[in-house]
């Protein structure tokens, strides 16, 4: 669906198995040594209940390497979210509510609405730069 280059050299993908929201029905976040040519599968964690969806927006920090942004696409329950991960995919975190804190969403206002528990409901995030304004400090 997009990429997005490190200024390590890392490359992260991410992958839906059709375009369009109803037909994807699978998903993964790739990451690219492109030094060694070497792919690994660095797809955020969850229950299988809900590895049924895509990811789609995709953003490598400019000034922190392995720091990378990606967004769930189609993921209609719990909703969809965005994870973070500073160690090239190693790990994650959700970020759900800290979104707009953390990164410049491109049209986050009209993809997605807090609901009544202050959570993020989205209709897909289809991009997510991340700007070195935006990004706080890593200690």
């Amino acid at each position: 669906m997009r990429c997005a280059l490190g200024p390590d050299g890392l490359l992260y993908i991410t992958y839906a198995n059709a375009p369009g929201l109803s037909a994807i029905n699978n998903g993964a976040v790739y990451k690219l040594d492109t030094n060694s040519g070497i792919w690994t599968n660095i797809t955020p964690p969850d229950t299988s209940a809900n590895l049924w969806y895509g990811y789609c927006a995709v953003g490598a920090d400019p000034q922190r390497n392995r720091t990378v942004v990606v967004g769930t696409w189609n993921r209609w329950s719990p909703g969809d979210d965005f994870y973070r991960s500073t160690d090239g995919g190693t790990t994650w975190n959700s970020v759900k509510r800290l979104a707009c804190s953390i990164l410049l969403c491109r049209h986050l206002s009209t993809i997605s609405r807090p609901s009544a528990s202050g959570t993020l409901l989205s209709r897909s995030i289809p991009s997510i730069p991340i700007t070195p304004f935006m990004t706080p400090a890593t200690p």
